[in-house]
Parts: structure tokens; C-alpha cells; sequence
């Protein structure tokens, strides 16, 4: 009888603690201007993919406590928060994905989890405290920094480009030329691909090597800044399109 209880009792826990899922989804259809993502723990995509508004979609992972999700519109700014309760012990997080019209603003910060942000025209600021940060196919501004994991951009037009990581690559491939490009590694590779413009470029490799394979000319306009603790750096010339 002992042994059935002991049982039976041992299957109940383990259901207890099996990982669970739920999602919810929310839109918002008023003109929006800024979105503004802060979360402790997870995955966030952002995409443009709306005329209007927003739409965010929250994914809950968790054993135990579901984790809470709030999200709200003041002054054209949708402000996005997630939380595991605490403490947290077993399983927890929370992924997002939010759809933006293309000339919104974002502003994300993650405490652990990668960051993907597509085709915004608006400015982007990406933070995160461990994670990989993908840009693809920006066309504002971009200034996007995490403190351990890889940074790569695809298909970018944006003007100014900020990218720092203390460590880990970074890969960016321009579509278009850009005015500002400062990318900065305290350990890893750096790879640029630029189109075929002249640009005054500055590098730091001092445990690496650096080559430099686009025009490079001391009067440019435009501004390339690279640096890398500990590996190489290449600025070479973007593929033709």
C-alpha cells in the first residue's frame, strides 16, 4: 500500500512539474508612433508588418507560476512588460512577438534572450544583458547593444549604425551606404560588408588582424569605426545586389 501511495503521489509532482505554454494575443488599431518592450526573461521578435497600430502576441513558458504580461497605450507610446514571478526556480519566460507599422520607433530591453528586428524604418534601440541581437532590413537609425552574445544585420539602409558586445561576433551587411557605422567587440570576429563607397575608416585589433578591402579615403563624409579586444576585423565590399 506504501509503495502504490509513494507512487501516486511522485506522479502528481511530476505533472505538477511538467513545463507548460499559454499564448495571448492583443491588437491595438489607434496610430502609434513608439513601441517600448521590457522583459526579465525571453525571446522578442518585432516586425514591421501592420498598416496601423500593433499587434503582440505573448507566449508563456513556465512550471509552476504563470508569468505576467501587461501592455498598454499612452500618448501614441505602447509600452510592453514581462515577468517571471518571484522566486523563479524551474522553467520561466516569456516570448514576444509584437507587429508594428513600418515608421515606429522601438525601444527593447531584455534581461536574457534574443532580440530580432525587422524592416523598421523608425530609430531602434535594442539592450539586452545576455543575448543575440539580429537587425534585418532597417532603414532608420540603429543603436543596439548586448552585454554577452553575437550581433548581425542583414539588408540594412539605416544612416547611423551603434553595435557593441562584450562578447561575442559581429556580422553586418549593408544594403545601402551608410553615413555612421561604429561597431565595437570585446571578444570575437567583426565582419562589414559595405556597398562600394569611400569611407574613413578607423581600426583597433590589437590581439587580431585588420583588413580593410573598401576605397578608403581620409576626407570621406562617411564613417566607419571598428574595434576588437581579442579577434579579427574585415571591412570588405558588400556583394553587388
Amino acid at each position: 500500500m506504501l509503495l502504490v501511495v509513494a507512487a501516486g503521489a511522485a506522479v502528481a509532482v511530476a505533472g505538477i512539474a511538467l513545463p507548460r505554454h499559454t499564448t495571448s494575443v492583443r491588437t491595438y488599431a489607434e496610430p502609434l508612433h513608439r513601441v517600448v518592450v521590457r522583459l526579465a526573461s525571453g525571446k522578442v521578435t518585432l516586425v514591421a508588418d501592420r498598416q496601423l497600430g500593433a499587434r503582440v502576441t505573448a507566449t508563456r513558458h513556465f512550471t509552476l507560476r504563470t508569468p505576467a504580461v501587461t501592455s498598454h497605450v499612452e500618448s501614441g507610446v505602447l509600452t510592453v512588460a514581462g515577468a517571471c514571478p518571484k522566486p523563479t526556480i524551474l522553467t520561466c519566460r516569456i516570448d514576444l512577438r509584437i507587429g508594428v507599422s513600418p515608421e515606429m520607433a522601438v525601444d527593447v530591453t531584455t534581461g536574457s534572450g534574443d532580440v530580432r528586428v525587422e524592416n523598421v524604418a523608425g530609430s531602434v534601440r535594442v539592450r539586452s544583458s545576455a543575448g543575440a541581437v539580429a537587425i534585418v532590413g532597417l532603414t532608420g537609425t540603429a543603436d543596439v547593444r548586448t552585454s554577452a552574445g553575437p550581433i548581425s544585420g542583414q539588408g540594412l539602409a539605416v544612416t547611423r549604425l551603434r553595435a557593441g558586445t562584450a562578447a561575442g561576433a559581429i556580422g553586418l551587411a549593408f544594403a545601402v551606404a551608410p553615413d555612421s557605422v561604429s561597431a565595437s567587440t570585446g571578444a570575437g570576429d567583426v565582419d562589414l560588408a559595405l556597398p562600394d563607397e569611400s569611407y574613413r575608416v578607423t581600426t583597433s585589433a590589437p590581439a587580431g588582424r585588420a583588413r580593410v578591402l573598401v576605397p578608403v579615403d581620409a576626407d570621406a563624409s562617411r564613417t566607419v569605426a571598428v574595434r576588437t579586444a581579442a579577434g579579427r576585423i574585415t571591412v570588405r565590399r558588400a556583394p553587388p545586389m
